[in-house]
């Protein structure tokens, strides 16, 4: 029933004569597919969790120094058409602060360079690299690789698709699809999710010397995270967010997500889910932000919004592009989308490359004005 009514709407899209009708419309997808994550499953059933590693995972953040590069075991190599694609693991260097399994200890990632030649052959050539970081519910590689990876590489960028704590093969016991179990996790995985990609970045330009210019990349979850690991990477980095929020709170409580959020098992609810989620908004690293500013790396942001998303209040989309342009040294542009959150994921790939393929343009230009 929810598909039909899906095809129905984008129907109606078609038959509508304006822009921003055909964007509104689109919109409404956003409340048909957050209607099935609904009933799929919750996010915080066992409600808080451990607070205090809660809080520990965040200190992390805030006193950590520039995340040192990983050993990389890279694994099987595949070739399809004109594109390698190889996989590697690595051990979280925030392992310490995850929960005691160790499956969830174990970064996954997937690399896509050409076909000819491979990583050593990208690198040495100084092509671009770009860590892309999840969307919400995007646990594998295969979404990012073929919808992303593969148009980028048509253009001359390889990239680097992370798999973060709690998805995929880092689930937690008893973890059902994306939702996090416990609150005490949204902290654990956006540390991991930022410190590994930033490890990964690490890796690039210490362990393999690689020259070219590095990118950080995300939808959504993987948006807010990318523009938090660009402003705190040491070196020059191009960043591009699409439909992301300054941090988790307003996705969950002001947004769509709210409807997947096990109120209940918290002792004062959405009160006390919000003041913890507001600890992880970009804003509070402010301080942090400030003082890597000295160190002078040059960055290229481009953020994309869609204008009626359901998921990202707008005002949180504001806040993020106003602190990326104000704390960071960036070249700072945006880009509006038709439709919401949902129209972003089915048909934003288009302009979401491109977006990736001129943050780098951008940063080049600043590079070479220097």
């Amino acid at each position: 029933m929810l598909w039909f009514i899906s095809a129905a709407l984008i129907v109606l899209v078609g038959a509508l004569t304006t822009r921003l009708a055909r964007s509104w419309a689109l919109g409404l997808l956003d409340n048909v597919y957050v209607a099935v994550t609904a009933k799929r499953g919750s996010f915080f059933p066992h409600g808080l969790g451990d607070i205090s590693r809660y809080d520990k995972a965040l200190e992390r953040f805030r006193t950590h120094a520039h995340e040192p590069p990983v050993e990389l075991r890279l694994e099987e190599r595949t070739v399809s058409g004109s594109a390698q694609a190889a996989m590697g693991s690595f051990t979280s260097p925030v392992a310490e602060f995850l929960p005691n399994e160790k499956n969830i200890h174990t970064a996954h990632f997937q690399i896509i360079v050409p076909a000819a030649g491979g990583l050593d052959a990208a690198i040495e050539a100084g092509m671009p690299f770009v860590i892309h970081l999840p969307a919400t519910g995007d646990e594998g590689f295969g979404r990012r690789r073929e919808l992303f990876a593969k148009p980028l590489l048509s253009k001359g960028i390889s990239s680097i698709i992370l798999q973060v704590p709690f998805y995929g093969k880092r689930k937690h016991p008893g973890q059902k699809g994306a939702g996090l179990l416990k609150l005490e996790h949204s902290a654990q995985q956006s540390l991991g999710a930022v410190t590994e990609a930033l490890a990964l970045a690490a890796w690039l330009r210490l362990t393999k010397n690689h020259k070219g210019p590095i990118g950080l990349t995300g939808i959504s979850y993987g948006g807010a995270m990318a523009a938090l690991a660009g402003c705190l990477c040491p070196f020059d980095v191009a960043i591009v967010s699409m439909v992301p929020s300054h941090g988790p709170a307003p996705p969950f409580l002001d947004g769509a997500l709210a409807r997947t959020v096990k109120f209940d098992a918290f002792t004062r609810g959405r009160d006390e889910v919000r003041a913890h989620l507001d600890k992880m908004d970009l804003q509070s690293f402010q301080e942090e932000i400030e003082a890597r500013k000295s160190h002078k790396a040059k960055r290229a942001y481009i953020q994309l919004t869609a204008r009626h998303d359901k998921y990202i209040p707008s005002y949180s989309a504001d806040v993020l592009f106003k602190s990326m342009s104000q704390l960071t040294n960036a070249t700072a542009e945006r880009r509006e989308l038709d439709g919401g959150h949902v129209a972003a994921f089915l048909f934003g790939a288009k302009p979401y490359v491109q977006a990736i393929e001129d943050a780098f343009t951008h940063l080049e230009s600043r590079s070479s004005k220097l």
